[in-house]
């Protein structure tokens, strides 16, 4: 577990000491066994990759695998999730009310200490169909295959789900129709797919309205799915939303695509997203989590876990820059979580293909180095390379929020 440093942090631990109490049962060790890090606030990477390698130097046996981060975005950054989200399954909890760390704990111990709830779970899939060229694109080349490919799969067997469901595709559907479809009780992942508010048009009027409503869902019809939607009334029970927005998550500091935006506009490339990535930065320059998934992590008859991203979304997991469609990353996670697996490896299934990435951008930086060595001046890729650092940043900033080690309540399924 990792806390704020001080005496917030304690408190923090204080309110999840059932949670810890339960892990440590099921690991057949002492709750004082249980790590508990405290870390400062607003660390870089290399203060990450320091923690990372004091983890590294623990016994084999005494390696936290699960890591489960207390605290807003300005109390432990978003880089460090994200850093250690490569080789680790990492989550986050944080709440307006402190007292819903406990309403959360409660919600998770009722799914695992009864009987499981169904036999096999659901598996929902929704897209806002607004018009947009964005959501047209997602539509068609994330959520209909995505769709499609767990329908063959479920008919052959070989995806465990008692139902694959597509939410009304009409532009008018409300949410009404949206709450209706995820409020029933069966284990449910939904994938849905979106614009996150970034706004008015006349931008945000303070940075307590920007922290209310920045990532809100937005409907086709004008709506938006807000917080107080989803607080109260049944809403994924005990389910994993996986909420492909932008800001769906978080909005950090500052967004980890301006400067490759900047070097493509310098190519002149567009970039004009550039001023939308920009207005968008926080208000009062601090970090947050969502209010929409925070709200419904703290329903008592909401999900246990919710993906998404932090910072802008694009199109580069489900269609990556050669062109090639990626939408079996997204089925992939559903498929793990139809599995029973746990909500941080279903995470690591999308984000498992950084390292492809990370292996081309080196092998282009290492070709530099090739070419200085024999005399000679590198070839200048720099346009192929910023749309790969895009597509990498694309991939990273999908974080998990709610407790990483939750599944959803359904039999174990056989292998």
């Amino acid at each position: 577990m990792v806390v704020p440093e001080g005496v917030r942090g304690q408190e923090l631990r204080r309110r999840v000491t059932r949670l810890i109490d339960h892990r440590a049962a099921q690991q057949k060790i002492r709750p004082e066994e249980v790590q508990v890090f405290p870390v400062a606030p607003a660390m870089t990477w290399q203060e990450t990759e320091e923690f990372r390698c004091k983890l590294l130097k623990l016994a084999p046996e005494d390696q936290p695998r699960y890591l489960l981060i207390l605290g807003d975005a300005h109390e432990v950054s978003f880089d460090f999730q994200q850093y250690l989200a490569v080789d680790r399954f990492v989550g986050r909890l944080t709440f307006p009310r402190d007292i819903d760390f406990e309403h959360y704990v409660d919600k998770v111990l009722k799914a695992e200490q009864n009987p499981p709830r169904a036999k096999r779970g659901r598996t929902l899939f929704f897209a806002s169909h607004d018009g947009t060229d964005a959501t047209r694109h997602g539509y068609e080349r994330l959520v209909c295959r995505s769709l499609e490919a767990c329908e063959k799969s479920h008919l052959r067997g070989a995806f465990p789900a008692s139902e694959v469901l597509e939410v009304d595709t009409a532009p008018t559907v409300s949410s009404e129709e949206l709450l209706a479809s995820a409020a029933r009780p069966e284990p449910t992942a939904l994938l849905s797919l979106s614009h996150g508010s970034a706004g008015p048009m006349d931008g945000w009027h303070s940075a307590q309205e920007q922290r209310l409503h920045q990532g809100e869902l937005v409907l086709a019809n004008g709506q938006l799915l807000t917080a107080s939607d989803v607080s109260h009334r049944p809403f994924l029970p005990g389910g994993i939303w996986i909420y492909f927005a932008c800001f769906s998550v978080g909005t950090p500091a500052r967004s980890a695509y301006a400067p490759w935006l900047q070097r493509l506009r310098e190519l002149r490339e567009g970039g004009r997203q550039l001023e939308a990535v920009l207005s968008t930065a926080p208000l009062d320059g601090q970090p947050f989590v969502s209010a929409l998934p925070q709200a419904a992590l703290a329903n008592p008859h909401g999900p246990l876990a919710v993906i998404g991203h932090v910072d802008l979304a694009w199109s580069y997991t489900y269609h990556d820059v050669e062109g090639n469609n990626r939408s079996e990353r997204f089925t992939d996670v559903l498929r793990s979580l139809m599995k029973r697996r746990r909500a941080g490896v279903g995470l690591h299934s999308l984000t498992n293909s950084i390292a492809s990435i990370d292996t081309r951008l080196s092998m282009l930086y290492h070709q530099d180095e090739v070419a200085r060595a024999g005399g000679c001046e590198p070839t200048q890729e720099l346009l192929d390379r910023a749309y790969w650092w895009m597509a990498r940043h694309d991939l990273s900033t999908y974080v998990l929020l709610g407790d990483p080690a939750a599944r959803l309540s359904i039999e174990p399924q056989e292998r």
